[in-house]
């Protein structure tokens, strides 16, 4: 048996990287003894799909979370509808929500919400809050995503409420500190290395705006809000 690392960093890192690489390892054991054309043997394929997919996210997170740290993470602006990427971003995990038993509904302006930003990791932001909420909101719960637009302040809103787990307020700012959400979370939900929030942060930040999330108290769900300029503040842009 493979010792747990003493840091708990690093134990969390080691739990979450052997849970897909376990899983995986025993679905092929099966694609060894069953039938290439068989039900479990197309079982086995998917289940090692979606174990390969999550491992591939940790790495990719990881990896992000690297160049965040060492200023090598760039963006790359152009001209978008930020209301049509959370629309599409909504779409690719509505089967995550379906499998999980919880419920995502969106409210997002039908007119384009133009923004001047990083298409590919603004999607990131989207998809991380959401996967986010369907981790940590058990079945029969609800999650909303809002989007809106502030035109005085030339500022965008995205919000996403669920009715989950919830954390101490007292917290809130450890749940964007890498492999420490944990620390924050409720007794009884799911662990996590805390990267997808962080890298929500760190790529908001980049883009010139603030994240920040509430909530009242353990098992009463959570709230995150992005605010994101409709334009690069100078000041932001020169320093990136």
């Amino acid at each position: 048996m493979t010792p747990i690392p003493a840091d708990p960093a690093l134990a969390t890192l080691f739990h979450e990287l052997r849970g897909p690489a376990s899983t995986a390892r025993a679905w092929l054991h099966v694609l060894k003894r069953d039938p290439p054309a068989g039900e479990q043997a197309r079982r086995a394929i998917d289940a090692i799909d979606r174990q390969l997919v999550r491992l591939t996210t940790l790495l990719e997170d990881l990896l992000d979370m690297s160049r965040v740290r060492e200023g090598k993470l760039h963006l790359v602006r152009t001209d978008l509808d930020l209301a049509q990427l959370a629309r599409g971003a909504v779409e690719d995990q509505a089967a995550c929500f379906e499998t999980r038993g919880v419920e995502l509904r969106a409210e997002i302006p039908v007119e384009p919400l133009r923004i001047r930003g990083d298409g590919v990791r603004l999607e990131q932001v989207v998809r991380n809050l959401l996967q986010n909420a369907a981790k940590f909101t058990p079945r029969g719960g609800r999650v909303l995503l809002q989007l809106e637009a502030d035109g005085a302040a030339r500022v965008a809103h995205l919000r996403l409420r669920d009715t989950g787990s919830g954390f101490d307020p007292a917290l809130r700012e450890v749940l964007f500190r890498p492999f420490e959400q944990a620390a924050a979370t409720s007794a009884g939900s799911e662990g996590g290395l805390g990267l997808g929030l962080a890298l929500v942060k760190a790529l908001v930040e980049l883009h010139g705006g603030t994240v920040e999330a509430r909530s009242s108290g353990p098992g009463t769900g959570a709230e995150f809000v992005v605010h994101l300029p409709r334009e690069p503040a100078p000041e932001a842009a020169a320093a990136r």
